[in-house]
C-alpha cells in the first residue's frame, strides 16, 4: 500500500545517508554558525545596554548600525543565525536542502563578515582619534609607544574574521561535497534512515 508520507524514491529503496566527510563538514559548519550565534546574541545584549553609542560617530554605516536601527539589525543577526543553524540541521537529514538554499548560506556568511569588518574599522578609527594621526601616516603604525598595542589589536581583530571566512569556505566545500555525492548516486534523495 502506498504511504503518502514517504517520497517515491524512499519507497524504491533509494534512500542513502550522507557521507562521513559531508557529516563532518556539516558539523564544522554548525559549530561555526553556533559561535556566530553567540556573538550575535552578545551583540543584541550590548545593543540593549546602548554601550556602543560613541562608535556611531565614525561613519554613516556605523551610525545606521548602532544608532538608526540597532535593534532591527541585532534581531536580524540573531534570527539569521538561528535560521542558518536550522538549515544546517535539516541538511544533515536531506542534503538537497543546502543546495536549494546555498545563496542564503553565502549571503549569511557575507553579512557576518560585513558586521566584523564594521567592528574592525570602528576600532581602527577610534585608535586613530586617540592618537590624533592619520591611519595612512607611517608614524601612526610605527610609533614606538603605539606600535605594539596597535599591532596586537590588529592581530586580534583580524582573528575575529577567521570564523566568517572559514564559514564561507566551508559552504563552498559542502556544496562541492553534495555535488560529488549527487554525481556518485544521482537517484538518491539524500534522506537518511
Amino acid at each position: 500500500m502506498h504511504n503518502p508520507f514517504r517520497t517515491p524514491t524512499y519507497e524504491d529503496g533509494g534512500a542513502t545517508a550522507n557521507s562521513t566527510s559531508l557529516n563532518i563538514l556539516l558539523l564544522l559548519l554548525s559549530i561555526i554558525a553556533s559561535y556566530m550565534l553567540t556573538k550575535d546574541l552578545r551583540h543584541l545584549l550590548v545593543t540593549h545596554n546602548d554601550s556602543l553609542a560613541q562608535a556611531a560617530k565614525i561613519s554613516i554605516l556605523h551610525y545606521i548600525y548602532i544608532k538608526a536601527i540597532p535593534f532591527e539589525i541585532a534581531y536580524f543577526r540573531a534570527f539569521s543565525s538561528i535560521a542558518m543553524l536550522i538549515l544546517i540541521f535539516f541538511t544533515a537529514r536531506n542534503r538537497h536542502n543546502f543546495s536549494r538554499h546555498y545563496f542564503f548560506a553565502i549571503a549569511y556568511g557575507i553579512t557576518q563578515l560585513a558586521y566584523q569588518i564594521l567592528a574592525i574599522t570602528g576600532v581602527i578609527e577610534i585608535l586613530r582619534q586617540v592618537s590624533g594621526k592619520s591611519i595612512f601616516d607611517t608614524d601612526f603604525w610605527l610609533h614606538p609607544t603605539i606600535a605594539p598595542s596597535i599591532i596586537e589589536a590588529l592581530i586580534k581583530l583580524s582573528l575575529t574574521i577567521v570564523p566568517q571566512i572559514a564559514f564561507l569556505v566551508l559552504c563552498v566545500t559542502v556544496k562541492a561535497a553534495i555535488q560529488k555525492q549527487k554525481i556518485e548516486n544521482p537517484y538518491s534523495m539524500g534522506i537518511s534512515n
